[in-house]
């Protein structure tokens, strides 16, 4: 089977919770039940033709051995296997690959494929006390979101996002400038409805003796941010540095799935597809500090497996990971500004860093639907020089 004849029924994601903020009672697996449950709604499918649930799940301490299938317990599919994906900030589209060979090599008839993290519940760590013992001294209490993040030997000595826009001459002006548009783009699709099909509502109950309340719209988003409020963020890599934790992507909370399967079967069943798929595909190039140099070999390599032009690409989501990443690559590939993250990106919308690549992709597929286009790129720089890209195609 081509991989043009694999198809994405539909799919759902969550409002991006802040980091300790609606979501601070949710675990993973109560962010992937939700998912699971919208997307089995949206596509009318029957839940037993769905074969597998294959979810990123990228920080995985205090969750259990598989949050993926727990979440799936949770959303009442006991018969059906379930597995996690750990690809770092790729999760999302490792899933994806993976969901689209198993329906390449007929192993299912659908797959569940996406990504689901609650950064906000990740604990804290007490390193070599099991055999060292505890009778004098102190212990060290560790940070888990620090200690699950990048191993020593991927430790740079300048920041891969620094490294960058000092290659390409970015400057922290530009990268402050493109941090405020993601935040308007992100603000003027939610008021013109953009997201209506994309998102789905959550309920979040009462904490700590906040009222209970439906998120609807993504937290992450800065509607009142200013050139002014960017400006006075340090530098948060190195002290004449151009990155800030504001012009950077936001730790957040949330999920992301679709269901996909093969493109006889949709038509078999009866149900219309959103979008179908042109080419996958992955690489390493480098090391951790080089990770955002294999993004362009990632996407050149999707747009030659696809057959197509890059000037055929109508709409392109890059992981807005940092902007630095976005303006360097923009340069880089001389892409249309106008064609990138049209409904803002990870800097507004959250980073949840299972999520965040699937999100990508079911931005894109959505945003191909509200402007009338047909073919999108979705591209993602992870953890040791790891990227991914995804050519889709909108089904008409």
């Amino acid at each position: 089977m081509d991989i043009k004849d694999v198809v994405i029924l539909d799919g759902a994601r969550t409002p991006s919770g802040d980091f300790g903020g609606a979501y601070v009672d949710f675990w993973t697996y109560h962010l992937g039940q939700r998912i699971i449950s919208a997307c089995i709604d949206k596509t009318g499918i029957d839940r037993k033709r769905i074969g597998y649930y294959y979810l990123g799940h990228n920080r995985q301490a205090g969750y259990g051995s598989n949050a993926v299938r727990t979440a799936a317990i949770l959303a009442g599919i006991t018969d059906t296997p379930g597995v996690c994906i750990n690809g770092a900030h790729g999760s999302g589209t490792n899933s994806i690959l993976l969901g689209s060979q198993a329906i390449r090599a007929g192993d299912y008839e659908a797959v569940m494929v996406g990504g689901t993290e609650s950064i906000s519940n990740l604990p804290y760590f007490m390193k070599k006390v099991r055999w060292s013992g505890m009778r004098l001294g102190n212990v060290t209490l560790l940070d888990g979101i620090d200690e699950l993040w990048d191993v020593p030997v991927l430790k740079t000595s300048e920041h891969p996002a620094e490294h960058f826009a000092a290659k390409h001459g970015i400057s922290r002006e530009e990268q402050d400038a493109y941090a405020l548009e993601s935040h308007k783009k992100a603000v003027q699709s939610w008021n013109n409805g953009w997201f209506a099909d994309e998102v789905i509502p959550v309920e979040v109950p009462a904490h700590q003796g906040r009222g209970g309340f439906v998120l609807e719209r993504d937290e992450t988003i800065r509607p009142f941010l200013t050139v002014g409020d960017l400006a006075t963020m340090k530098p948060a890599y190195k002290s004449d540095g151009t990155v800030t934790l504001a012009n950077a992507a936001k730790l957040a909370d949330g999920a992301t799935g679709m269901i996909i399967t093969s493109r006889a079967r949709a038509q078999a069943w009866g149900l219309a597809p959103k979008a179908s798929f042109l080419s996958i595909s992955w690489v390493a190039r480098g090391g951790h500090q080089e990770m955002y140099e294999s993004v362009r070999v990632a996407t050149d390599k999707a747009i030659e497996r696809a057959r197509i032009k890059l000037s055929d690409i109508d709409l392109i989501e890059i992981d807005e990971a940092y902007a630095a990443e976005v303006l360097a690559l923009q340069k880089e590939l001389e892409l249309d500004p106008a064609k990138i993250n049209v409904h803002g990106g990870s800097i507004a919308l959250g980073y949840p860093p299972a999520a965040v690549a699937a999100r990508n992709v079911w931005t894109l597929i959505n945003a191909l639907k509200t402007h009338d286009k047909e073919i999108g790129l979705a591209a993602v720089g992870g953890t040791g020089g790891v990227s991914h890209a995804i050519v889709v195609k909108r089904e008409q």
